[in-house]
């Protein structure tokens, strides 16, 4: 196993996919510093990016292990289970690596921006963003143990990857929808009367705690709930004095985020654990399948 994994390590970082990803997560890194730097928020686009980088070379890396060099594998003493978990870990490790420089990138880069943002919010996001990250790379790395064709796996990943993030948007989207609108009309007396009438796209129950357990479930849609918690305790320079000048001038209200809710905390205590839950099934899965496969 030790041998497999050092093999292994020696084969990504001497791969040239390796390379371009390796390139490409420091340009995202910075164009996303310099994203939340301009505009004091969040983007999706940044996670999406980077789960096809690394969804790339997993796929890449391990389609590179074909039928061949596995079968040659076999008769030295390997099983298919260390080699099918030594895969894992090789993808789970760089994906960490890559989360880690992704992550160092723009907090150095950011830290005026991050500095109005509790020490333990900020920890709790990154954990939670990491768990996503191992999420879709133990998806990625087992299905491409379980589809051999390396062209094969890596469009089914990079299929899989747009659909969620697709689906992802639309569901946000329909739970976004307010209840009801405000409305107003001018009567014969000049006076302008409001009423409330119901959205017609408003989702009600059932399909709305459907739709809303698809977005807990579905790391795209984890990451906006995030982003909702995490974006107003961003302030660049410009935007701290506003909000500080407009609550000094506003009688009862309030334009700085300094706490959290018991709802948003009860969120970020519970949902790292609806993120890890199912990785042991898409892992069990893939090693079933795996076992079966036929190498001659």
């Amino acid at each position: 196993m030790v041998n497999l994994l050092r093999s292994g390590f020696f084969r990504y970082l001497h791969s040239t996919i390796f390379k371009i990803c390796s390139v490409l997560t420091l340009a995202i890194a910075l164009l996303f510093s310099y994203r939340i730097y301009r505009a004091a928020e969040l983007n999706e686009f940044w996670f999406v990016f980077g789960t096809i980088t690394f969804t790339i070379l997993i796929t890449f890396m391990i389609g590179t292990e074909t039928s061949k060099c596995i079968r040659n594998k076999i008769p030295t003493g390997y099983t298919r289970t260390q080699i099918y978990f030594a895969e894992l870990i090789l993808a789970n490790a760089f994906v960490i690596l890559f989360f880690i420089v992704f992550l160092v990138v723009a907090v150095c880069l950011n830290v005026r921006l991050l500095s109005h943002t509790p020490l333990k919010l900020a920890l709790q996001a990154i954990f939670g963003f990491l768990c996503m990250a191992l999420l879709l790379a133990n998806v990625v790395a087992s299905l491409s143990c379980m589809i051999s064709a390396k062209t094969a796996s890596t469009i089914v990943c990079l299929v899989m990857i747009i659909v969620l993030f697709l689906t992802s948007a639309i569901v946000v989207a329909m739970l976004d929808q307010p209840e009801f609108h405000k409305v107003g009309a001018l009567e014969n007396g000049g006076e302008m009367v409001y009423w409330k009438e119901k959205n017609p796209n408003y989702v009600d129950e059932p399909w709305r705690s459907v739709l809303t357990f698809y977005r807990d479930a579905n790391p795209y849609g984890q990451r906006a709930e995030y982003d909702e918690i995490l974006v107003p305790f961003l302030y660049c320079d410009e935007s701290w004095e506003k909000a500080m000048e407009a609550t000094a001038n506003t009688i009862g209200n309030d334009f700085l985020k300094r706490e959290i809710s018991e709802t948003e905390q009860d969120y970020l205590n519970s949902i790292p654990f609806a993120i890890i839950a199912p990785i042991p099934f898409f892992i069990l899965g893939g090693w079933f399948v795996f076992r079966k496969k036929s190498f001659k």
